[in-house]
């Protein structure tokens, strides 16, 4: 196969595991029988895993097509939070909100309230048990309150 069919067939995959996670996160809210339900979680947040890893390899992609994976990853992060938190996978919820935190300053940039928010539960949910990536967080914090006093107010 040549580079751009493998290319496009890349990007077709992407969106697919794009449409299966959000559709089973669907299924999911809307399922009575508790095993079910787990089982559309367990399965949106195996696809929502494959577009992340398949994401990684579109290094080509430019302007608007980028941005709007960004956007479909930051959507199926939260999908993806949600998820683990009815799965009660606790460990994976401190990475995905720290995925949702760097989504949100790469696509809204220096809009304060909505990074505010996803940092301060990010805060809250590692301070107890994770000092270590606590401290991560807070010299995090710290960059990107110094990246945005650099951003001219519009």
């Amino acid at each position: 196969m040549d580079p751009t069919s493998v290319a496009d067939q890349s990007l077709r995959r992407i969106f697919c595991d794009f449409l299966a996670s959000s559709l089973l996160i669907i299924l999911a809210r809307q399922e009575q029988h508790f095993e079910r339900q787990m089982q559309h979680y367990l399965d949106a947040r195996k696809h929502a895993k494959t577009f992340r890893s398949h994401l990684q390899n579109q290094d080509q992609l430019e302007g608007g097509a980028k941005d709007d994976l960004l956007r479909k990853a930051k959507t199926l992060n939260i999908y993806d939070f949600e998820a683990a938190i009815r799965l009660k996978a606790w460990h994976d919820i401190g990475q995905l909100l720290e995925e949702i935190v760097n989504a949100s300053w790469q696509l809204e940039g220096a809009d304060m309230i909505k990074l505010s928010r996803w940092i301060r539960c990010l805060f809250q949910l590692t301070l107890p048990s994770k000092l270590d990536f606590t401290e991560h967080l807070l010299d995090q914090v710290q960059t990107l309150a110094g990246d945005i006093k650099k951003v001219p107010l519009t």
